[in-house]
């Protein structure tokens, strides 16, 4: 499930102080903080992202274009700061006007700032194992500045996960922009689908997946789909909620979840995209009803949850035919992971659109959940 990638502690590190020394004060809502957006991201930390969580602090690396800033540098970097126990965080790197509001904008969607989780947390409050994600405000999460880098990232994470810090280093160096700090940023679609497909496989030693990724970013660069355009800031249905317009809260309903189901069917046919890829990726983009039901996902809720009462095994009047046992055996693990996906469905039906975001979290390892 949601886990974030391996990390070294040599590669925690934050750039010398960053010119304008004041920084710009970005408000945030109650109870934010950075550690439990890392912890949640499906990606977690990749490059070229910097996170030193005793310093409070997060590097990002922004592609100038999407500050419509072409002139200066091809990659800005900016520094971030959450301040404790205060609602804002310090954003150093940028003068004030209109290329720092725009970097703010990305800063903001990479840390969900604006998402509106006001009704996910009031069904946390009467969950007995997510209680403290309502008493903490828990449930937004690290993203990309841009939707193609968490496209290209969650197909490594779910094909590599051991090596995908490296593979994305790997990536970033010979193929991303160079940044205002002479690091480099992540690689643009078309970049990468401009590089022979053998550069990825061959030189930079990374075989199938190599193809994989050349092929989704071929598929980006001609616009199919055109990865922006996959962002959606939804409408507050906690608003509604508190307006008492039911029928407005339904008609917001039934629109995120047409919404959701035509993202899905849009994944399903970007290569490395299938049943294991699509969830995270969902929840990236803010769509966070799609349960994962594959087999990791099931054994992991099995395992952390387990039926309050046995099930009772089913009488048999003889012993199974000689050379019939495995498939005995083969039907009665049919039946019992059809059991825990009648039980985990159960469990999250009072979630309502946030489904999937409820399972993330039900399913963290416990050292990330405290």
């Amino acid at each position: 499930m949601s886990s974030t990638p391996e990390t070294s502690e040599s590669t925690l590190r934050v750039a010398p102080p960053m010119e304008p020394k004041e920084p710009i004060v970005v408000p945030t809502p109650p109870g934010f903080r950075f550690a439990p957006c890392v912890s949640l991201s499906p990606i977690g930390v990749l490059p070229p992202l910097v996170y030193e969580p005793t310093q409070h602090a997060m590097q990002i690396a922004l592609p100038s274009k999407l500050m419509g800033n072409f002139e200066l540098f091809p990659c800005a970097e900016v520094l971030v700061h959450e301040v404790p126990d205060q609602s804002a965080l310090l954003v150093y790197g940028m003068w004030p006007g209109p290329v720092a509001d725009s970097a703010i904008d990305k800063v903001k969607w990479m840390l969900g700032i604006d998402e509106d989780l006001g009704l996910f947390h009031h069904l946390c409050e009467r969950d007995r194992d997510l209680k403290w994600v309502a008493e903490h405000k828990v449930g937004r999460m690290l993203r990309s500045p841009t939707v193609f880098e968490d496209l290209v990232k969650i197909v490594i994470v779910t094909q590599r996960r051991k090596q995908a810090r490296e593979i994305c280093e790997k990536l970033c160096t010979a193929f991303g922009p160079p940044t205002m700090l002479a690091r480099h940023g992540f690689p643009e679609a078309s970049k990468l689908a401009s590089a022979k497909m053998s550069e990825l496989v061959d030189d930079l030693g990374l075989g199938p997946l190599g193809k994989m990724s050349w092929k989704l970013s071929v598929c980006c660069a001609e616009g199919r789909p055109s990865p922006e355009t996959l962002r959606r800031v939804r409408p507050s249905v906690t608003a509604a909620l508190c307006a008492d317009d039911e029928a407005l809260f339904d008609d917001l309903v039934g629109e995120e979840l047409a919404w959701q189901e035509r993202l899905t069917d849009l994944l399903l046919t970007l290569p490395g995209f299938g049943i294991r890829a699509v969830p995270p990726m969902l929840r990236l983009l803010g769509c966070h009803d799609l349960v994962e039901l594959h087999h990791a996902a099931l054994t992991m809720f099995a395992t952390r949850y387990p039926p309050r009462r046995k099930r009772k095994k089913k009488a048999t009047s003889h012993a199974p035919e000689h050379g019939h046992a495995h498939d005995h055996d083969h039907d009665h693990e049919g039946e019992c992971s059809q059991e825990v996906v009648e039980r985990m469905l159960k469990r999250l039906d009072g979630f309502a659109i946030y489904r999937s975001l409820a399972q993330s979290l039900l399913l963290l390892p416990p050292e990330r959940s405290a």
